[in-house]
């Protein structure tokens, strides 16, 4: 796993835009495949990904009233236990049809 310094260093030399993409990756001695998600947005760090996925959320986690679970809400383990549910009834819903 790459440091949150890196990724933030990262950030830093592509909004100064005098190095290429693979100049940075060289100076910091990681991958250019990694500075290209930086800079396509399709790497975050995890605070990032909590605030811009869910801006809802709330700072700490708490528990889930459904599952008990110590979660930041919505509690994704309860949406995703939905999903694969209704997944499952669609699918027995097309083959008994």
């Amino acid at each position: 796993m790459i440091p949150l310094e890196t990724v933030l260093e990262v950030k830093r030399l592509l909004a100064e835009g005098r190095l290429s993409q693979g100049q940075i990756a060289k100076k910091l001695g990681i991958s250019r495949t990694f500075v290209n998600f930086v800079n396509r947005g399709r790497l975050r760090t995890p605070l990032e990904a909590r605030i811009k996925d869910a801006p809802d959320r709330e700072p700490t986690p708490r528990r889930c009233p459904d599952c008990g679970a110590l979660v930041y809400m919505p509690c994704i383990a309860c949406r995703t236990r939905a999903y694969i549910a209704w997944q499952r009834r669609q699918q027995n819903h097309t083959t008994q049809s």
